[in-house]
């Protein structure tokens, strides 16, 4: 006896009562009021999408390097801002923390720049500058003028770090810039802590931070830093690489020139999903720059807010905008 579901169903009602005519202005107001209800549940779930996440893990890098040290600290001052759940874990580099990332195993990690190249990821922050450390074992240099240059590595194996480590990448760009083929300079890729052993290579080339301890263990045991050359080459044909000098005061005690080393680097970022949580991306951010500073290298917030032709997290571009619009 619904006028309306007869028409639907191709039968005539004569007649209907009080209460199907009753039904059928129900019916008619539910069908009417459903896009708004859409649109209500749209933006609770997008609401609901926004907050902190239960627990938070962020991702650290190889042992020893500054990747953990920075997002050890990141976690510590998450989990007491927030009182949720915060860890590290350790990974195998930037690319390693990028497949976690886009396989959210992981809410946050440090990469290089060279791995942010996935349309799901952006970045929260630039951390700190890394520079490529090409250095040589103790054994090689007996007998050597005081200051090497590049031409003593050549023909020689070089230890190019983890397989999934940006390092890897960075040395790769460099070696292949200054057209050295792995013919002629084989790379091996082995964990930084191998290079202790009687098998390793007696050259490496390391990216990391500067400062670096692991970097710094190997000054003191004798290796020795030697400048990679035609740096001008290299930054032409790799745009994300740029100049660096790695000065005496990074390595306090170690046998570096008073002019420093001259050598190529990159910036590590601090990077995310896409459809991060704001809450969460914001709360990052204020730990960050709290003080004091996770490393002496960091770079600072007023620096960072001056990076806006970066593909950074929507929350993330507000922060530095409207620190921007108090400092005007």
């Amino acid at each position: 006896g619904v006028p309306l579901v007869g028409a639907l169903i191709g039968r005539k009602v004569v007649r209907s009562s009080p209460g199907h005519r009753r039904f059928q202005a129900a019916m008619l107001l539910l069908l009417a009021m459903t896009p708004f209800f859409v649109v209500i549940g749209a933006m609770l779930r997008s609401r609901h999408n926004q907050l902190m996440p239960a627990q938070v893990v962020v991702a650290g890098g190889v042992d020893r390097g500054v990747y953990n040290e920075i997002s050890s600290t990141i976690a510590a001052r998450l989990k007491a801002a927030t009182d949720v759940p915060a860890s590290m874990v350790e990974t195998g580099g930037s690319e390693d923390n990028r497949e976690r990332l886009l396989s959210r195993q992981v809410d946050l990690a440090p990469m290089q720049a060279s791995s942010i190249n996935s349309d799901q990821l952006c970045v929260v922050a630039p951390l700190f500058d890394e520079a490529a450390h090409l250095l040589v074992h103790p054994t090689e240099t007996t007998g050597t003028p005081e200051i090497l240059d590049f031409e003593f590595v050549l023909g020689k194996p070089i230890a190019v770090g983890p397989e999934q480590s940006g390092s890897r990448q960075t040395a790769d760009m460099i070696l292949e810039s200054l057209e050295l083929s792995p013919q002629d300079c084989p790379r091996q890729v082995i964990s930084w802590n191998e290079l202790g052993s009687p098998d390793a290579p007696s050259v490496a080339l390391i990216c990391v931070g500067r400062g670096s301890p692991l970097v710094a263990d190997l000054l003191q045991t004798g290796w020795q830093l030697i400048p990679i050359p035609q740096t001008g080459k290299i930054l032409r044909e790799h745009p994300t690489l740029k100049r660096a000098e790695i000065e005496p005061t990074h390595y306090a005690g170690a046998d570096i020139p008073p002019q420093g080393v001259e050598t190529v680097g990159m910036t590590a970022f601090l990077a995310a999903r896409r459809d991060a949580p704001s809450a969460l991306v914001e709360a990052t951010l204020d730990v960050l720059y709290q003080p004091p500073e996770i490393i002496s290298e960091m770079i600072t917030r007023k620096s960072a807010a001056e990076w806006q032709q970066l593909d950074l997290h929507h929350t993330a571009r507000h922060y530095y905008a409207s620190l921007r619009a108090e400092e005007e």
